[in-house]
């Protein structure tokens, strides 16, 4: 990919994958329910049809649901990807991608409890934005605590090695 230019929805999306998050185009696409090459195509704005270099047009959802991976403002993405969707329609695509397998936040059937409250954030009658910042609130937290969940079951199990 280094050899093509990305659009601006390239330029954001990748900018949070490789520097925010430190993902690989491989996680960041299992994560939004895409393949990789569909992520790259929709960062290049390119795509091989015959031998021909074509442009990519991603669908709505399928930009929603590669922010969402990312943890970029669908909002934003959709608006550099030059589509324009109204709140209600932002709102039904969240509704809709946090039921896809493979989507933002990875594997939330692993962790009832944050499922849990990702449908009540859902629920409330706000604008798609604001229940947006709620939902990217409340990943945040949850993977703090997994992070010092983890670095405290490391220092057991280093205490435990050690006695």
């Amino acid at each position: 990919m280094a050899d093509r230019a990305l659009t601006p929805l390239g330029e954001l999306l990748e900018e949070a994958r490789k520097t925010v998050l430190h993902l690989s185009a491989r996680e960041a696409a299992r994560r939004a329910g895409v393949s990789e090459s569909r992520w790259r195509q929709v960062v290049t704005g390119v795509q091989t049809k015959a031998g021909a270099t074509v442009p990519v047009r991603p669908t709505a959802r399928t930009v929603v649901a590669m922010a969402l991976a990312v943890q970029v403002d669908p909002a934003i993405a959709l608006d550099k990807a030059g589509l324009a969707v109204s709140d209600t329609g932002l709102a039904a695509m969240l509704a809709s991608n946090r039921a896809t397998p493979g989507s933002y936040p990875s594997a939330p059937g692993d962790r009832p409890e944050l499922q849990a409250e990702i449908q009540r954030i859902q629920d409330l009658r706000l604008p798609a934005a604001t229940r947006l910042a709620m939902l990217r609130a409340l990943i945040t937290l949850h993977a703090e605590v997994e992070e010092e969940q983890e670095r405290r079951d490391e220092g057991r199990g280093f205490e435990q090695a050690a006695g």
